[in-house]
């Protein structure tokens, strides 16, 4: 087995959602549950740091952008065009 998988395996059983405080339970319950229910892909996700959101941050930004800008126009075209030669030059 590898390394890794090991670290996982070793995280996972020691920090179980179970020994969260009962009062801290009450406020952060639907946190709580989250967690626990994606503990594996949370552990993955800081053991395999090869994967990143950034490619995306780079598209999302430029649109969330123009989008900001457009605000209360209506023509669709128009914002389809500066959206593709923001990225096609």
């Amino acid at each position: 087995m590898g390394k890794r998988w090991i670290i996982k395996q070793a995280l996972i059983s020691h920090y179980k959602i179970d020994i969260i405080p009962n009062h801290a339970q009450i406020f952060f319950r639907e946190s709580a549950s989250t967690i626990e229910n994606y503990f594996e892909g949370i552990c993955n996700y800081f053991l395999d740091r090869t994967t990143t959101s950034g490619v995306m941050e780079g598209i999302n930004n430029p649109i969330k952008l123009i989008m900001q800008q457009w605000y209360g126009l209506s023509n669709f075209n128009n914002f389809r065009n500066r959206v593709l030669a923001c990225f096609f030059d």
